[in-house]
């Protein structure tokens, strides 16, 4: 299992430092990284796991055996939380699908999957393709997680591995192909 965790400080419920510090217990068990804001500040801690892709909410000191050892379906974000009707067109606009595949071909180029590298390449990908603001962003991650919000793209693709980003990608391109 691997665990991206919010460590924005500005969650109502800021006990994440500590939820950070109970994950370092169980080391040899998952592996774990810090994240950017997940636009979930209400419900925090706020961890993503892979390579399920689930979001969990509340996910206190108290809390992470449970998610470790997958007992925490209680604190899964609602599918209504992660995603409303304003997130459709990046299923329906055939413009954000061609994003989606330009993208993967420019990721599959790399040969460092590091997120520093990752984070790199989409500079670049932005100002080859002249993508402003979260034109990139966004539909992306509805491929990988079927929601706007959650992490950092970049730790987020390093954490999902290649492989997993892939075969995400490649479903949700599969999944939308005739959908207008």
């Amino acid at each position: 299992m691997k665990i991206l965790v919010c460590k924005n400080k500005h969650c109502r419920n800021n006990q994440t430092e500590e939820t950070y510090k109970e994950l370092m217990n169980y080391v040899e068990d998952i592996e774990f990284m810090h994240s950017s804001c997940m636009d979930l500040c209400d419900y925090g801690p706020n961890v993503l796991s892979f390579p399920d892709c689930t979001f969990y909410q509340g996910v206190t000191k108290d809390r992470v055996e449970d998610l470790i050892h997958q007992q925490a379906d209680d604190l899964r974000h609602p599918k209504e939380r992660l995603y409303d009707e304003s997130m459709e067109i990046y299923y329906s606009d055939p413009m954000h699908r061609r994003t989606v595949k330009l993208f993967r071909w420019h990721l599959d180029k790399l040969g460092d999957f590091e997120w520093r590298t990752i984070r790199e390449s989409i500079s670049i990908f932005k100002d080859k393709y002249d993508i402003r603001g979260m034109a990139l962003t966004f539909p992306v991650k509805m491929a990988l997680i079927g929601t706007t919000r959650g992490p950092d793209l970049p730790k987020m693709l390093q954490f999902m591995g290649k492989e997993l980003a892939f075969q995400r990608i490649d479903q949700y391109l599969s999944d939308n192909k005739y959908r207008i």
